[in-house]
């Protein structure tokens, strides 16, 4: 750092006279990486210190997001990796409920094993930091996809055989009630008014 860029951004110690706020506000983010946590810096700055941790259903939204997001990352890996495979076996165990939709692309299928994965990563990642921001941003995403995609499936059923239809549907109805129950379990705690 050159002298002027140091000059431009004080050090706490520079303006004694300053609460910690006043002396926090004024420092570079870069200075508050280096700060702990814990310090009143950091703590202060309302760019970093204010983070919004889930406090309450921690482990119910935990197990949620990782119930929607590892199955999501595998599935996503198959159609990645093995497209083909993925379009005409997915899932095992049944018929297909892929290859019955109309004809095989693998650019199509690539791309949305890519998403797949993406949409896994946030949703465990928010699972990992329960950040109530990040939580809700991984639940609304996943909304955004899924509520589409059930609604899609739902509407248009008829390839599919009793058995498949009906666990299509269940299948993708539980991925739109699961990222529901994520939102709902995330929301602050309404406090009342004395």
């Amino acid at each position: 750092m050159t002298a002027s860029a140091t000059a431009a951004w004080p050090s706490p110690a520079s303006s004694p006279a300053a609460t910690p706020r006043q002396r926090s506000s004024r420092l570079p983010i870069a200075w508050h990486a280096r700060s702990p946590p814990s310090s009143p810096e950091y703590l202060d700055n309302p760019r970093i210190g204010d983070r919004d941790d889930i406090t309450r259903n921690r482990t119910a939204i935990r197990f949620l997001l990782l119930a929607l997001a590892i199955p999501q990352a595998l599935i996503g890996l198959w159609a990645l990796l093995a497209p083909s495979s993925f379009y005409d076996d997915f899932p095992t165990g049944t018929d297909g409920w892929v290859n019955v939709l109309g004809p095989f692309d693998e650019h199509l299928v690539t791309d949305v094993g890519a998403l797949f994965i993406a949409l896994g990563f946030l949703l465990a990642y928010a699972a990992v930091n329960l950040s109530r921001p990040l939580v809700n941003a991984a639940a609304i995403a996943w909304l955004l996809f899924s509520v589409p995609h059930f609604l899609w499936h739902v509407a248009n059923l008829e390839p599919y055989g009793t058995a498949d239809a009906i666990g299509n549907t269940a299948t993708l109805a539980w991925t739109v009630i699961g990222a529901a129950l994520i939102l709902f379990l995330a929301r602050r705690s309404v406090r009342a008014q004395p």
